[in-house]
């Protein structure tokens, strides 16, 4: 039956587009439109109309966000394998950038804030990562917290991102077992 009547939907989903549409924003949003493609206007907070057939709506939240990333398998400059996961907490203080400089502008600030985690890593011993874990001024960054800070708000900084901290949040040793048949390696029978 769905099928059979879905062409009278179609038909008045068409002719929806030429009826102006309204949209509210939230103080915790902003909207970018294209109009005919190419006219790029910001909507803060209210109500707002568009017309469907000529107008393109985005909406994105610019107010204090935090990101939990996926911890990243690295080597510290000690030769100690861990798995080293972080958060980014940030807002965005331009949604045209935002929305016009990237396809998906989450999964951009994701992948830029973890860029820095290998440089810093990999510059550090693992005593060093441990002892700026141990750092205990809550109104404070730790030194190697504080450089992934300045790293990720450099770079993110073009696409209206403005990052507010970067923290190491997780921290493991890493063990690598190799598989001999029905035994596991050990340090004595890798081959």
């Amino acid at each position: 039956m769905d099928s059979a009547l879905g062409w009278i939907g179609k038909i008045f989903e068409y002719l929806g587009m030429f009826i102006p549409k309204f949209f509210i924003l939230n103080t915790k949003q902003r909207a970018v439109r294209w109009k005919r493609g190419k006219f790029i206007q910001e909507d803060g907070p209210g109500v707002h109309v568009f017309w469907p057939f000529t107008t393109v709506v985005q909406t994105v939240n610019v107010v204090r966000q935090a990101m939990q990333l996926k911890p990243l398998p690295l080597t510290t400059k000690d030769m100690v394998s861990v798995a080293v996961g972080q958060i980014v907490v940030f807002e965005i203080y331009d949604a045209v950038k935002a929305l016009t400089t990237t396809d998906e502008i989450m999964d951009t600030i994701g992948e830029i804030a973890q860029t820095a985690l290998p440089d810093i890593i990999m510059g550090s011993t693992f005593e060093e990562i441990i002892a700026d874990a141990c750092h205990d001024d809550p109104e404070t960054l730790s030194p190697l917290n504080a450089t992934l800070t300045k790293y990720a708000a450099k770079l993110l900084d073009d696409f209206g991102v403005r990052v507010l901290y970067c923290k190491i949040n997780a921290l493991s040793k890493v063990t690598t077992v190799k598989l001999l048949g029905d035994a596991y390696a050990t340090p004595g029978n890798l081959a």
